[in-house]
């Protein structure tokens, strides 16, 4: 079988596609896979995996009435089009990002079977228009408005988190305050005011601030059991090696936090396509697998609340995150999708 899967733009869209290229490959050797992704995608390390037999990096952009964006997109498709009939593939495999649109709609023209993967709990834009051309839609969460062709298999890249030995990485105590690759000021004030008010004072705290926000947090900490960092190239690690993470509610890093079994209070962002974020956060709260606090709700005597319901309920939350089970589900879509 050849199969060519489309992603790009953001890591949230390139990781759970990395991860199931690697599944499939480990499950199904002889697979010929290759990846077509955005020339800006090229310094991204983990598009460099073995897994993948062979990379494409093409120049495109969102939907636009420019001109010249409009022909670069025309162009994107007919390059991916030689491409898939080149490469004689016969599964496409959109994971979203403007470069899976195009992709999908160069796929669909030469009637290849197509199958979509929505990391999220409200369906991107490429993703929406291109449902209706799909096999089938696998989701992360539920999804409104999709109708008979989906089904919940979860974020591929829960199979990573699974895999993680926790009791290596293991520091008793630790808190990890992390807000994405740009970070987010109040994730990294709500750390910065509660390490001062001494509140923590029994606990070694990680901030991985985020770039933009290094210096400013760096200046505000003069306490030896903190430590701040900008940036980590392996998260899941920090994460796994924490009794309790606060986080944005991106999909990836949610799984990441169900599968290595930790404690976490997550903060959603308002500052995100139809607010993802917040029902992304409402599904896993509503299973008691998280504790979820809203940007307005957000003070310090309702996190301390919040962060003592936690620890108070710990057994309870950690029971139903051994409970939760969905690795199955991702196997199952690779041997459906591999297989029909």
């Amino acid at each position: 079988m050849r199969v060519c899967l489309f992603t790009g733009g953001t890591l949230g869209h390139i990781m759970p596609c990395v991860v199931l290229i690697k599944e499939i490959k480990k499950r199904y050797k002889d697979t010929y896979i290759i990846l077509v992704s955005t020339t800006k995608d090229k310094d991204y390390e983990i598009l460099k995996s073995d897994a993948i037999d062979k990379n494409y990096y093409i120049d495109c952009f969102k939907a636009s009435i420019n001109l010249k964006e409009q022909l670069t997109n025309i162009s994107a498709y007919r390059k991916i089009k030689n491409i898939l009939k080149e490469e004689e593939i016969d599964i496409a495999f959109g994971f979203g990002g403007y470069i899976s649109g195009i992709g999908i709609l160069a796929a669909k023209s030469i009637h290849l079977k197509i199958y979509l993967h929505e990391q999220n709990s409200v369906m991107g834009k490429a993703n929406k228009l291109l449902s209706k051309y799909a096999n089938k839609v696998f989701l992360s969460y539920p999804v409104k408005n999709i109708k008979d062709n989906y089904e919940i298999v979860g974020n591929p890249v829960y199979l990573n988190a699974i895999n993680v030995k926790k009791d290596i990485y293991k520091i008793k105590n630790k808190i990890l305050f992390t807000s994405g690759t740009l970070g987010a000021r109040v994730i990294n004030m709500l750390a910065v005011n509660l390490i001062n008010s001494g509140y923590l004072k029994e606990f070694d705290i990680y901030i991985v601030t985020g770039k933009k926000y290094y210096e400013e947090v760096k200046k505000l900490i003069t306490s030896d059991q903190v430590k701040v960092y900008p940036f980590s190239n392996n998260l899941i690690s920090e994460i796994a090696s924490s009794d309790i993470v606060i986080s944005r509610a991106g999909s990836s890093t949610l799984f990441e936090i169900l599968g290595t079994k930790t404690l976490s209070i997550i903060i959603p962002s308002i500052n995100v396509t139809a607010n993802h974020q917040y029902h992304n956060a409402v599904y896993f709260k509503k299973l008691g697998l998280i504790e979820m606090i809203e940007e307005k709700d957000l003070t310090l005597i309702n996190f301390i609340n919040t962060f003592n319901t936690l620890l108070t309920e710990k057994e309870l939350y950690l029971q139903r995150m051994n409970n939760y089970k969905n690795n199955y589900k991702i196997n199952k879509m690779i041997d459906e999708v591999l297989n029909e």
